[in-house]
This record gives C-alpha cells, sequence and structure tokens, in this order.
C-alpha cells in the first residue's frame, strides 16, 4: 500500500528523508540552504486517491473527543465536538482531514491504516478528498538552522485484518 504515496519535494533548500522499514517510515528534514528556515505546514507524502468516494472510514480528531466516519467523500463527526467548529482548528478547505490516523474500509477488500506511529513532537494529519491523499505534519513554525536534520514523526501504513 505504501507504494501508492510519493515522497514530496520541497523548496527553500529543505530536503525530507524516508527510509522504509517494512511498513514503517521514519522520516527526517535536512535544511541544505545557507539560512535558516520555518518550518509551517509541511505535507510529507502525497497519493493520488485509489479508493472510491463511497469507501468508508474511520479517523481520529485532535483528541478523542473529536471523531470521524463516514465515506472518502464525506467524513462526518460522531463525537461531542469539531475540530473545526468547537477547537477552531485549520482544515485546508476541500479536504476531509482527520489526526494521527485514518482507516479506509474498502469493498470486498481488507481494511487500510494509515497512521502515525510516534508522538516525538510534531501533530500529524492525514488529508483526503475523492482525488487525493496527504499525510502531513504540523512543524508549529520551528526554525532549521542551516545543514540541520531534524527528526519527524513516524508512518506507519498497512492493509490487513484488524478483527
Amino acid at each position: 500500500m505504501r507504494h501508492i504515496f510519493k515522497l514530496n519535494q520541497l523548496n527553500n533548500g529543505l530536503r525530507l528523508y524516508a527510509n522504509w522499514q517494512g511498513n514503517l517510515c521514519d522520516l527526517s528534514l535536512t535544511n541544505n540552504s545557507d539560512n535558516e528556515q520555518p518550518i509551517g505546514d509541511l505535507t510529507l507524502f502525497s497519493a493520488d486517491m485509489i479508493f472510491p468516494s463511497d469507501t468508508k472510514i474511520y479517523g481520529e480528531g485532535y483528541n478523542m473527543l473529536s471523531q470521524y466516519d463516514g465515506t472518502v467523500k464525506e467524513s462526518k463527526l460522531f463525537a461531542s465536538f469539531s475540530d473545526y467548529d468547537h477547537y477552531k482548528l485549520y482544515k485546508p478547505e476541500g479536504m476531509n482531514q482527520v489526526y494521527n490516523m485514518l482507516i479506509l474500509y474498502p469493498e470486498r477488500q481488507k481494511p487500510v491504516l494509515i497512521g502515525f506511529a510516534s508522538c516525538f513532537r510534531f501533530s500529524g494529519w492525514v488529508r483526503f478528498n475523492e482525488e487525493t491523499m496527504q499525510i502531513a505534519l504540523n512543524g508549529e513554525n520551528i526554525k532549521i538552522k542551516p545543514n540541520e536534520t531534524i527528526k519527524l514523526e513516524q508512518i506507519y501504513i498497512e492493509q490487513g485484518d484488524y478483527s
């Protein structure tokens, strides 16, 4: 499943590195420029959406008071508080967004888990709509010095039976 995701190329001398060991990916970010670079919303991986729009989903919110289900076309809050209405968290227009992990339940196929497997520092999102999927981090606007490398969160992608 991980083969559908392409590592994003960044601007301003920043470079993402991915080291896959099975279904687990260690990520790091290096500043190859001569200038300090701020790290904001960082899209790590992108892929074309390969699942039909009616594929069922489950995703977590920023905290367990926000949980989402529905479909690839439209995720719906089924918990008490919305990340976007109650907590006023950012979501890109035209995208569904969940935090930490997304499970897709394609018909006649095993479920697919896309998730963050660490919590070193950064908050992670899985964003999706009928055309695309993205795995992204909130870089908290930290500044990365020239030639500095920082460790990012680990990603785990698996297709299998979770029952």
